[in-house]
């Protein structure tokens, strides 16, 4: 990582240097300074970009750098301490005046592929439609860069790779989907210090699947009921609950529509005023445009009991 810190606002006519985009920086990435000074007057140009390349040795260098259209481009290089100053004219006199700031340079230990958390990962599951367009791109963190590759099955695919430091992003890009296209996509990379894979299913959209009930639990006139919400299948779904006691099919209760929390993540329904030493059966409905899939439990109300019936 490269960090630069900064120095506090200087006095009036004494010049500043700033990360044009702040932030830490891999090692071998550019890094854009900008030179200003308070009060205007102006900076001191010189014949071009200086360019600052360090050696990963344990020196210090101090060079003086001059800017060019107040810009400077570092290449980040691990292990190295560097102080860069920024010459301005700092009043009419045209007396010369420093001001410094540190960059701070740490030696990234090899590490072997994994996701880059600062961005969303892929689902495990995506659903398309027919003759609509796929892009699957992933971002990984490894040093040194991975060897890269994807496949469809078993059959190795083409795909882009775009490599800046330990960052890594490659992109498989299918622009109209058939059905041969459907199945199971795998990413696998692998460097000196470790391997990666990802997998990613990719299906035609359809209705929802089938909700996974994680507990439900009855008391004498209550009940509780809580699942995982499952695979939207390429759509907006909701869900609904439908109970009825097994005496009384026809009079059926229904809930009103919940909202999709987002997979994986739970929900629950609670009623009151259930009839004592029941059995009541409950029906969870999660539906799209494309239609809908539900999963039935059953538990007594003289205490606690769960039996799923799909």
């Amino acid at each position: 990582m490269l960090i630069l810190v900064l120095v506090s606002d200087p006095p009036e006519n004494r010049p500043i240097i700033r990360q044009v985009k702040p932030g830490p920086v891999d090692s071998g990435d550019t890094v854009y300074l900008h030179c200003s000074v308070y009060g205007g007057y102006p900076i001191a140009k010189s014949s071009g970009i200086a360019r600052v390349k360090l050696k990963t040795n344990h020196l210090t260098h101090n060079p003086e750098v001059k800017f060019e259209n107040n810009v400077l481009e570092l290449y980040a290089v691990e292990g190295e301490n560097l102080t860069v100053k920024c010459l301005a004219y700092g009043n009419p006199k045209a007396m010369v005046h420093w001001e410094e700031s540190n960059i701070e340079l740490t030696v990234p230990e090899d590490s072997g592929p994994r996701s880059d958390y600062r961005y969303p990962s892929l689902p495990s599951k995506i659903a398309v439609a027919f003759n609509e367009s796929l892009e699957l791109a992933v971002r990984l963190v490894a040093f040194p860069s991975p060897l890269l590759n994807w496949y469809l099955r078993d059959t190795k695919l083409n795909f882009s790779t775009y490599v800046l430091g330990s960052s890594v992003n490659t992109t498989i890009y299918v622009p109209k989907i058939q059905k041969t296209y459907l199945g199971r996509y795998t990413l696998n990379a692998i460097n000196n210090a470790g391997s990666h894979i990802i997998n990613i299913n990719v299906v035609e959209k359809g209705k929802p699947d089938m909700p996974s009930v994680l507990n439900l639990s009855c008391g004498s006139t209550t009940a509780k009921i809580v699942w995982t919400v499952p695979f939207d299948g390429g759509d907006i779904q909701k869900f609904r609950v439908h109970y009825w006691a097994d005496d009384s099919g026809a009079q059926m209760h229904k809930s009103k529509y919940l909202d999709d929390p987002g997979e994986e993540k739970s929900l629950e329904y609670e009623t009151q005023g259930l009839r004592e030493k029941t059995v009541y059966f409950f029906q969870i409905i999660a539906s799209n445009s494309l239609g809908s899939s539900t999963t039935t439990v059953k538990c007594n109300t003289t205490g606690i009991y769960k039996q799923c019936q799909t």
